[in-house]
């Protein structure tokens, strides 16, 4: 593609003149070439038949649309045996055949179409005064030749989703070169190997542990070495020790009650603050009781209630009710009136009793039994049963003064809580390591396993490879069932965990390109079929 002149083949062409009109132009082209080849037998001939007219789209010129009025020829051809007697001229670098655009406003357009897609690549060309349609753009898509890869040595293979726990594809990457090879549809042993086989020259392969992807490397490519991603065995032992800690649930639970046991007795005997429905009461009150000493006052001074009730603009029953008083007359409570609650307070008082605060869960428990009424009844029955608890349970997060929060270890996950096993004793805080202490104490299997798992991940991280024996056979004698399995796993994965450990070769720059390819998925709304994502993403590479 030619863009630097203002023809596209100036050696064949010659511009007579240009036509401009009010949101276009028009360059008239005629052809300059002294002959023309036929298209069937090569032979070149100056016979000219017959003249006609070609209108075609060419690249914009300053922001205006522009085309050509190209003048071209049609010939006899001089090869007697020749069973194409008349030829149209041919302008290869000009115009394909039957085109209605030129080649590089045909190439502009592709280029458009594999940075942008079909809607949106439509839009730019229309705002750059070449005007088009989304299925062109796609049409130029599929019909664009890859370019050829050279012959990949170090092979990344991984999956990515098509939808999202439904359907997936493999995606394959140079580690060298650092570009997509190819897309796959699926994530099947069969596909992958039939892929593999076709490039016997890969010497490394790099994978995750999924089973599929190992089976088919071994059946492709015997002879290369398999290298198991390290992000993936820390991963994995993570995980691991997730499920583990899932199996001891109880334990869990009971080192996390003793945590906020020990936080709720420290908490008990300090005063509860406020709620604001008791701070709004408590300033109506203040504000009355500063009424009625004004009152008292004015009187001892020997004003009377009408002058009282002047001044400080009262009425005379307010005023006359604050002098009769004995003292400052406090306002009544508030009378139990009956509730739409009422019909459930037994079943109320039970939940409540076995623990249950949360107004929420209590009203969709009413609901399911009939209840019509919404959830701030509830919460407001419950508020009368609330002001009796303690204080460290009666105002969940709104802490009594000078009380500390309650440690962050009494409510975590299994998994963040696996986390916190493999973290550097130093790097924690109090409470965490007091939890992990108690935790220790309920299952003493947990200690033994977290050194294990931190053992793990210091080979993984310093490569270093002569302790795996080692470690797998501490594993293998594990208590747990959990740390046995693993080290099965890892012993069938055997000779591609090791070679984690011996190589440099990882899934880092897989997952970069697993991230490229979704970003120019969601650019295309979903809408993508495999062969136009595939053709994409192969492009961008």
């Amino acid at each position: 593609m030619n863009t630097r002149t203002l023809l596209a083949d100036p050696a064949a062409t010659h511009l007579e003149k240009v036509i401009s009109q009010p949101t276009s132009l028009i360059f008239v082209v005629v052809t300059s070439r002294r002959c023309a080849e036929c298209p069937r037998c090569g032979a070149a001939s100056t016979r000219i038949h017959s003249r006609y007219t070609r209108v075609v789209a060419d690249l914009p010129c300053h922001g205006v649309a522009a085309c050509l009025r190209l003048r071209t020829r049609r010939f006899r051809c001089t090869n007697d045996l020749c069973t194409q007697s008349i030829f149209c001229e041919r302008l290869p670098s000009v115009a394909a055949r039957y085109a209605r655009r030129t080649v590089r406003l045909t190439d502009a357009l592709q280029l458009i179409a594999f940075a942008a897609g079909g809607r949106p690549g439509a839009r730019l060309s229309r705002q750059l005064a070449m005007q088009t349609s989304r299925h062109t753009l796609l049409r130029l898509i599929r019909r664009a030749p890859l370019a050829p890869q050279p012959a990949p040595s170090v092979l990344g293979i991984d999956d990515w989703a098509k939808r999202k726990g439904k359907d997936y594809g493999t995606i394959l990457v140079d580690l060298e070169q650092h570009h997509v090879l190819d897309l796959l549809p699926d994530r099947t042993a069969e596909t992958s190997t039939i892929w593999l086989r076709r490039h016997p020259e890969v010497r490394v392969v790099s994978r995750d542990r999924a089973s599929a992807y190992a089976e088919a490397a071994t059946k492709a490519l015997p002879h290369a070495v398999q290298v198991a991603d390290r992000w993936h065995l820390l991963k994995n032992v993570t995980e691991m020790l997730d499920r583990l800690l899932q199996q001891r649930g109880r334990a869990v639970r009971e080192a996390s009650k003793a945590m906020r046991d020990e936080w709720g007795a420290q908490v008990a005997d300090v005063p509860a603050p406020p709620t604001r429905y008791e701070e709004r009461k408590q300033e109506h009150r203040d504000r009355r009781l500063a009424r009625y000493e004004e009152v008292i006052a004015l009187r001892r001074e020997g004003a009377g209630l009408r002058a009282i009730s002047r001044n400080l603009h009262l009425s005379r029953n307010t005023v006359k009710k604050y002098v009769r008083a004995e003292a400052f007359p406090e306002r009544r409570p508030e009378p139990q009136r009956a509730t739409i609650v009422d019909p459930f307070a037994d079943y109320l008082a039970g939940r409540w009793a076995e623990g249950c605060r949360n107004a929420s869960q209590l009203w969709r428990e009413l609901r399911a039994r009939g209840f019509t009424g919404g959830h701030n009844t509830v919460w407001e029955y419950l508020r009368r049963w609330r002001v009796e608890l303690p204080a460290h349970l009666r105002h969940g997060s709104r802490l009594p003064a000078g009380a500390r929060r309650p440690p962050r270890a009494t409510s975590l996950a299994p998994r963040a809580i696996a986390w916190l096993l493999q973290q550097d004793e130093a790097s924690l805080r109090a409470d965490e390591r007091s939890f992990i202490a108690r935790l220790y104490e309920h299952a003493p299997e947990l200690a033994a396993a977290t050194k294990l798992v931190t053992r793990f991940r210091q080979i993984i991280r310093e490569r270093q490879a002569g302790e795996l024996d080692a470690w797998l056979a501490a594993a293998a004698s594990d208590a747990s069932v959990e740390m046995k399995n693993f080290a099965v796993a890892l012993r069938r994965d055997y000779q591609a965990v090791r070679a984690a450990l011996e190589y440099d070769w990882s899934q880092g720059q897989v997952e970069g390109q697993v991230n490229r390819l979704k970003n120019i998925k969601r650019q295309m709304f979903g809408r993508a079929k495999f062969d136009l994502l595939r053709a994409r993403v192969l492009h961008a590479s």
